[in-house]
């Protein structure tokens, strides 16, 4: 079945078992439910439970040694280049969140391994796009339903991926919730604010605004001053974290960074 089905069964299933609800099943299970499946995450693991475990135990190489943190940020340099290059208009995104990342965590007083594992994390919060075909990813006009599903999917690989590497649980987390939002309206956990750290909160605005600041197939990338406005609106609306977007204002501000 396709996932694009799949994502919309929530609707036929919320119908039926609605319907039947203390007929066949009972009410208590149909609200449990339909809670969890009401989450992108329940039906991207649907998807891929029947042969996860076998791809990834496949494709996982047979190595059994330790990395340091500047070894580990080397490794995350280079598939950083990989994702990126995945596409023509993402040439630099991945460093480039990586370096706004690792910016704001100096900012505010972060110790250093820590900014390094931020700095990671921005490499490394994209590598669920391996799973993406290109087409989609290069395509210069609208979405359709399908096709933005499938987009939404790579936060998903990326926790995949990411939690099969050990002892890096907080990497994966801050790099797989960047499209989380505060209200509860991301994607694929629908967390919401309480759920998300503020390692995640900075990660998912220094995406917003290299996403905003960057050229791509549909538009020309904003300047600073529009980027923010658009992003004060996303404060407002509950979607992103003000005190996260302060923090990237004034760390580029003190660090002079033009863009």
């Amino acid at each position: 079945m396709k996932l694009y089905q799949l994502l919309n069964k929530e609707i036929v299933l919320y119908h039926g078992y609605k319907k039947n609800e203390n007929i066949i099943f009972s009410k208590n299970l149909v609200d449990a439910f339909l809670q969890v499946s009401s989450k992108d995450f329940f039906w991207f693991n649907i998807e891929n439970i029947s042969f996860m475990e076998f791809i990834l135990n496949t494709v996982s190489p047979n190595i059994d040694e330790c990395l340091n943190l500047e070894q580990f940020q080397d490794i995350a340099y280079i598939f950083s280049n990989i994702i990126d290059n995945k596409s023509k208009f993402t040439a630099t995104h991945s460093r480039g969140i990586s370096e706004l990342a690792y910016t704001v965590s100096k900012f505010i007083g972060y110790p250093e391994d820590k900014c390094i594992k931020m700095k990671i994390s921005g490499l490394l919060h994209d590598i669920g796009k391996l799973a993406i075909p290109s087409s989609i990813l290069d395509k210069n006009t609208s979405l359709s339903a399908e096709e933005f599903a499938i987009i939404k999917s790579h936060v998903y690989y990326t926790k995949v991926i990411l939690d099969r590497i050990v002892d890096i649980s907080d990497i994966s987390d801050w790099a797989s919730n960047h499209h989380e939002k505060l209200n509860g309206n991301g994607y694929p956990r629908s967390l919401v604010g309480e759920q998300l750290s503020e390692e995640c909160r900075i990660i998912g605005v220094c995406d917003i605004y290299q996403a905003l600041t960057e050229d791509r197939p549909y538009r020309k990338g904003f300047d600073k001053e529009k980027a923010f406005f658009i992003m004060n609106n996303m404060v407002n609306e509950n979607f992103i974290c003000g005190k996260a977007l302060q923090y990237l204002k004034e760390a580029l501000t003190c660090a002079n960074i033009p863009k």
